[in-house]
């Protein structure tokens, strides 16, 4: 639903005609969840460019195709497409970048639902996000809130298990690709896979060059955050 209201295309304004009148003879509430902007631009940016099949990233690049897409040029080109017109923005273009998605996505819906109730639940709250949701966006569900929270009483928090660490793997493995340091004649996802196995700790050494983004970027994926 929050991709769809913030996309708004023909097709789906039959739902969201369908959320209004729903509001005629309901007490409708929009449950949006919280995730700090920073953390939500670095897993958008990893889910977007991340191989796969369907994407033309899971074949070997053409040698004229060899493109470093770090995630400060991926930020960059959120704002700007020009910056970065070969990366992938699918379902993220839909969110105006002028905000933190939701907000964007509450002020959507209340553009497109006058006086619907917008309640929102942090998803950095321990326990699992089924039971957030129950506990906190379903007032009168005391008895199934007070069974999963026993249930999962000990969880650690689960977030989004979209990692950079493939993507940096397959980053350097292109720039291995770039300087002739590896075969093609392996499928790429084969190699990349050797290339982790080989060096599980990859991240964790120290002296390797960092590709961040700008001071303001920065300053901004903070404040956004907030």
């Amino acid at each position: 639903l929050t991709q769809l209201v913030s996309r708004r295309a023909p097709e789906t304004d039959g739902l969201l005609r369908s959320l209004a009148t729903l509001q005629k003879v309901f007490d409708v509430t929009v449950v949006l969840n919280y995730r700090r902007y920073f953390e939500w631009a670095v897993s958008a940016c990893n889910s977007l460019q991340k191989p796969r099949q369907t994407r033309d990233n899971y074949r070997w690049p053409d040698r004229d195709q060899l493109e470093d897409i770090t995630f400060a040029r991926w930020y960059a080109g959120l704002h700007d497409r020009g910056k970065c017109p070969t990366c992938t923005y699918n379902w993220a273009k839909f969110f105006d970048p002028a905000y933190h998605p939701t907000e964007h996505v509450a002020r959507r819906y209340e553009e497109l639902l006058p006086g619907v109730a917008v309640r929102l639940y942090d998803l950095h709250q321990n326990g699992t996000v089924a039971t957030n949701f129950v506990c906190q966006a379903l007032p009168h569900a005391r008895a199934a809130c007070d069974a999963l929270a026993r249930a999962d009483a000990a969880a650690s928090l689960v977030m989004n298990p979209t990692h950079p660490v493939r993507s940096e793997y397959d980053r350097l493995l292109i720039g291995a690709q770039r300087r002739k340091m590896v075969s093609t004649k392996r499928r790429r996802t084969v190699t990349r896979h050797s290339l982790e196995a080989a060096f599980p700790d990859l991240g964790k050494r120290p002296g390797l060059p960092m590709v961040c983004p700008s001071a303001a970027a920065l300053r901004e994926l903070r404040e956004r955050s907030a």
